[in-house]
């Protein structure tokens, strides 16, 4: 009984550990590779009293002299609204 389950531990410690690798952090520059036309909605409430609501678009895209910095040109709508009683 007791080789069995030393056995089975073995077993699935040795599954993870084969394939056990963590996926490597993503870098800046593949979190904020944005495209032009990425459209962005956020809602924000705030309990009973209301909230807002925005949308960004990403109406433009270029890059540093040096090529070492991505800038973004974006048209943002937003409204703030509240209940009534």
């Amino acid at each position: 009984m007791r080789k069995l389950l030393f056995l089975t531990v073995l077993i699935f410690c040795s599954l993870f550990s084969i394939n056990g690798k963590a996926q490597q952090l993503m870098t800046n520059a593949q979190i904020n590779d944005f495209d032009v036309g990425d459209v962005f909605d956020r809602q924000m409430f705030w309990g009973s009293t209301g909230g807002a609501a925005s949308v960004d678009t990403i109406t433009g895209k270029y890059y540093s002299i040096n090529l070492d910095t991505v800038f973004y040109v974006s048209n943002s709508y937003s409204v703030i609204f509240a209940q009534c009683p």
